[in-house]
């Protein structure tokens, strides 16, 4: 394994493994510096991919779109011709850096003051959770891979939403109630997002016969109905999930009521 391939593992596993580490950690305050050293180490582990054969103005008329400075393939689901395919560009790099970074911030307030609902740890388990989702995403070369590590955000922005968030408005529901209606107003929205997401992927995958993102870039092998169909779908999804009007009222419940942490990684990276 080369040092690009074991940075792009590194750079997700370890807020995994030490999301793990945190929710088993008894003492709530060890558990939170423990996870603000774990998101410090990821962000200097993105910093790294950085490193090696940086293509930054590599990009001409006739090459392809996607060149990954680092490139890990190994097979998944052989059966399906589905690919564990992960890489970073010029591109995503920054936003894997950006990640790492808001992560490291809201894990470090966490130590000096905990949003009521909760314990801290728990809090801190889940924000390196959504980090995983959030990098995954952007480091995903494999389509079916992309779907996945972007679906990984939602239970943990719910629960983040719901148990830690809250703004009381006079006369209306109690700050617990409302936070908890707007966490599942984000799900129920989300989920629809997701469905149209899942649709659009199977309809590229099927008539392409792969998922290699690299492969699929620039359409090569659809056809324009293939094309138009699968734009529709997957810009209806993100059109939920980005938020866009009309599918936008999702977006105001829950930055009002998600805590200061779920709101910067919500308006940071996630959308």
């Amino acid at each position: 394994m080369s040092f690009g391939e074991f940075l792009l593992v590194a750079v997700l596993a370890v807020p995994a493994v030490g999301a793990v580490a945190v929710a088993a950690i008894r003492r709530d305050r060890a558990a939170r510096l423990v996870g603000t050293v774990v998101a410090g180490l990821t962000l200097l582990l993105a910093a790294l991919l950085a490193t090696g054969d940086r293509s930054w103005f590599a990009w001409a008329a006739g090459t392809p779109a996607v060149r990954p400075w680092h490139r890990l393939d190994l097979p998944w689901v052989p059966g399906l011709d589905l690919r564990f395919h992960l890489g970073v560009d010029g591109i995503s790099w920054p936003l894997v850096v950006l990640t790492a970074l808001l992560t490291l911030l809201c894990c470090g307030y966490t130590l000096w003051r905990v949003p009521p609902g909760g314990s801290g740890r728990a809090l801190v388990a889940l924000l390196l959770v959504v980090e995983v989702g959030i990098l995954g995403t952007f480091l995903a070369l494999d389509l079916v891979l992309f779907f996945l590590f972007f679906e990984v955000v939602l239970l943990p922005m719910y629960a983040i939403i719901a148990g830690w968030g809250g703004s009381a408005v006079p006369g209306g529901p109690s700050a617990r109630d409302a936070a908890r209606a707007a966490a599942r107003k984000f799900a129920l929205y989300t989920l629809f997002g997701s469905v149209l997401l899942l649709v659009g992927v199977y309809v590229v995958v099927a008539a392409a016969g792969t998922a290699d993102i690299v492969a699929l870039t620039g359409g090569a092998g659809l056809s324009r109905g293939t094309q138009l169909a699968a734009f529709v779908l997957l810009g209806l999804a993100f059109a939920v999930k980005s938020p866009l009007w009309p599918l936008h009222s999702w977006l105001p419940d829950a930055h009002t009521q998600a805590p200061t942490v779920g709101s910067v990684v919500l308006a940071g990276v996630l959308l």
